[in-house]
């Protein structure tokens, strides 16, 4: 497949198929030093992603356990990426029952704060539950600071979240 070029003011995008999106900014400054010679300085950044799964979403006894795969969870389009997973596979199978499970993260921006929300609303209408795992203690520490924790039920592992919910 041919890459498509979308301009977007000084940089652009250019796609390669679907699995890869390659992005290409290019700024070029002007510098008029007091002799009156311009010097022009270009800088030019190129930065390959993978658009690959950012979650894994698999069920175990009747709860749905929603794992992150990166330790950092800060970059945009992991997130939204993350974010449109979830909410198709929340609109095909519509769970009661979800587990996000923390393992293994060490930092999150607040973004991911605002994606457990939008789920939690999203699951309202059929009472829907979502509880977390395995979350750090610095992690947990942002839940309680903005009062999250009063929202959300936490527990040590995927294990007794999901016995905890197979029992309801």
């Amino acid at each position: 497949m041919p890459a498509q070029v979308y301009r977007y003011g000084a940089g652009e995008v250019i796609k390669f198929a679907k699995k890869k999106a390659c992005i290409e900014l290019t700024i070029s400054v002007q510098l008029i030093n007091k002799w009156g010679i311009i010097s022009k300085l270009c800088f030019r950044t190129l930065n390959v992603m993978d658009e690959k799964k950012s979650v894994n979403i698999t069920r175990q006894d009747d709860a749905t356990v929603i794992a992150f795969k990166s330790a950092i969870i800060c970059d945009v389009t992991e997130i939204e990426g993350a974010s449109a997973e979830i909410r198709g596979f929340i609109e095909q199978n519509s769970p009661k029952k979800i587990v996000f499970d923390f393992a293994g993260v060490k930092f999150f921006s607040s973004q991911v704060l605002g994606l457990l929300l939008d789920i939690r609303k999203k699951m309202e209408p059929y009472a829907g539950e979502i509880v977390i795992s395995s979350i750090n203690p610095q992690l947990h520490r942002i839940f309680r600071i903005t009062c999250l924790d009063r929202i959300f039920r936490f527990f040590p592992d995927k294990n007794s979240a999901v016995q905890d919910l197979s029992r309801k």
